[in-house]
């Protein structure tokens, strides 16, 4: 009998289906926390970038090409709004060379070139979230399950052994039960906090990347329009 409620003893004492319960729900847990801190560290250099372009871009619009040419040289490291540029000003290059006299075509496939590079950076950067949040969702279950067990556990073994189950007797069974459902919401917690807040962090990226695609393909459509009209 547990004379004393830490939890370790609690694990310890626990029946072995519980035991595992709380195995997995500390796995889960790892895991989660993993992705946390590796998400955290992709939104974050996600954001720099973001700023760090959007002040190269806004003192370079003078000489676009000139600056295409700058961000070809480390085109392997671009991403986000600097990849949108790169890829968007490179087909625009490509389709006035062989249909000039075509600027809505011109300006169609380079905006669909675009949106193209936006839609693969936002998923690359929502990679992970769908896991949290099913870890989020299914950890309470999971612990709640393990808690059910040791309860029915401990009236089974009560039921069979004396005809008067006192609460003394009957509490560190049922303590040792509910380990499971409080590891289980310990992984839960976090973990849809972390959906959530991750969530709202790539919206507000995706948001900066659109309103920087609809700025840049303004300036490309005057581009195209100036040459139709010269």
């Amino acid at each position: 009998m547990i004379t004393h409620f830490s939890v370790i003893d609690l694990f310890l004492q626990a029946s072995f289906l519980v035991k595992i319960v709380i195995f997995i729900l500390f796995f889960l847990s790892i895991v989660s926390w993993t992705l946390i801190i590796k998400r955290s560290m992709i939104l974050f250099k996600a954001f720099k970038h973001e700023d760090i372009f959007e002040d190269k871009f806004g003192s370079s619009l003078a000489d676009l090409f000139k600056f295409y040419q700058d961000v070809k040289k480390c085109k392997d490291k671009i991403s986000g709004s600097e990849e949108i540029f790169y890829l968007g000003f490179r087909e625009f290059i490509r389709l006035r060379k062989s249909n000039s006299n075509s600027p809505e075509f011109i300006m169609q496939s380079t905006k669909r070139s675009m949106r193209i590079v936006l839609s693969k950076r936002i998923n690359e950067l929502s990679t992970d979230l769908g896991f949290l949040a099913t870890i989020a969702s299914i950890s309470p279950y999971i612990g709640l399950f393990g808690t059910v067990y040791g309860i029915m556990n401990t009236f089974i073994s009560l039921g069979g052994g004396t005809n008067h189950a006192s609460l003394t007797m009957m509490a560190p069974g049922i303590a040792e039960a509910l380990v499971a459902t409080g590891i289980g919401l310990f992984t839960a917690i976090p973990a849809m906090m972390a959906y959530n807040y991750f969530s709202t962090q790539v919206s507000k990226l995706e948001n900066s990347y659109n309103i920087f695609l609809e700025e840049f393909y303004s300036i490309l459509y005057r581009l195209v329009m100036l040459a139709q009209e010269q």
